[in-house]
């Protein structure tokens, strides 16, 4: 991973989680940071003639976009020419992933279906704490959970079927070391730092749901919807 993308990567999570815990679980101030870095990246990848539109630290607002079935307002919006052409999704896990992860899944293939079918490119940013609080009721830490195999390995198989519309052009997952103590982000995990994952799990998050290769992915998908529709 470039040395100066994982700097802007950890900032925006680091801002992120900072967000959360001043804001709560219900604001969605905590996605702010991160919108910013993603349309930044983008940016930078795409050039000037695309538009990109999200709700940042600086301002701007999510932008409803018509799917196949329903419209949905979206993370991050990428348009030329008046023509939505493609739409990020990001998703930060902040607590309770385990009692979550099929209602996160099943949410995503119904999003990623109802956008795709309507001729846009989806791509999908999955990001972990590690550990993983675990919040009763009350808000108090009952336990922490751990990132594992099968929670990689989920988003990976998906990977393998771009072809279908219920599955993400460009996906993505990325992990960062929490510290407990203070409840905040460290910087982007290593393989030490992820006892319940094997060397192959591993090597998944940075090749196939590498972060830093989504970009270039998802840049490159955009580009080549953008010259197919106006073909």
């Amino acid at each position: 991973m470039d040395e100066d993308f994982r700097l802007r990567l950890e900032s925006a999570v680091k801002a992120s989680r900072d967000q959360y815990l001043l804001h709560g679980a219900r604001s969605d101030a905590k996605l702010k940071p991160l919108h910013g870095w993603v349309i930044e990246e983008l940016r930078e990848g795409l050039g000037k003639n695309y538009t990109l539109a999200g709700k940042t630290l600086h301002g701007g607002a999510e932008m409803k976009v018509g799917g196949r079935y329903y419209p949905k307002n979206v993370d991050v919006a990428i348009s030329r020419d008046g023509m939505v052409i493609g739409v990020v999704s990001v998703k930060f896990v902040q607590s309770n992933y385990r009692q979550n992860k099929n209602n996160y899944f099943e949410q995503q293939l119904g999003e990623t279906a109802n956008l795709r079918s309507s001729d846009i490119v989806f791509g999908q940013i999955m990001l972990f704490p590690e550990p993983i609080p675990y919040f009763s009721r009350n808000s108090e830490t009952r336990h922490t959970e751990h990132v594992t195999d099968d929670v990689i390995e989920r988003y990976a198989k998906l990977a393998q079927d771009h072809s279908q519309h219920h599955v993400p052009e460009a996906q993505c997952m990325a992990i960062f070391l929490l510290d407990e103590e203070r409840r905040r982000v460290l910087r982007i995990c290593k393989r030490s730092d992820l006892p319940k994952v094997s060397a192959e799990s591993f090597s998944l998050l940075t090749g196939k749901l590498g972060i830093y290769r989504f970009f270039e992915e998802m840049t490159a998908a955009v580009k080549a919807k953008y010259m197919k529709r106006r073909s």
